[in-house]
């Protein structure tokens, strides 16, 4: 199963990280409908993806969300979810399918291939 991993930008001299991301990018909005499923193609040589969300959300690579996430799912097929207004950057070295979305609500949710 591929998973998200976090993107591990290079430290600068003072310890802290730094979002080295390049300027060009493939950068996609999605307005995402109540409780249905919505799926973006990762493009061939994406190495990062940074996404935001206007209200809470779910994320998952490859499998479909059939309803919004109400229950414990314990199955390691959960998604993570998407705080409103936190971005989120992470590493797909290992992702070659599709990134999956579902809300209860209908967030703009913003994704940016890099």
């Amino acid at each position: 199963m591929a998973t998200l991993g976090d993107i591990g930008f290079p430290i600068n001299a003072n310890g802290n990280g730094r979002p080295d991301l390049p300027l060009s990018c493939h950068s996609n909005t999605l307005l995402l409908a109540a409780a249905t499923n919505e799926t973006i193609a990762v493009p061939a040589g994406a190495k990062f993806v940074q996404i935001s969300s206007s209200a809470e959300a779910w994320v998952k690579i490859d499998g479909v969300f059939s309803a919004v996430p109400a229950t414990d799912i314990v199955t390691g097929a959960a998604g993570l979810v998407l705080r409103a207004g936190a971005t989120y950057n992470f590493n797909l070295a290992h992702v070659t399918g599709n990134l999956n979305f579902i809300a209860t609500a209908t967030p703009l949710i913003s994704v940016a291939f890099f």
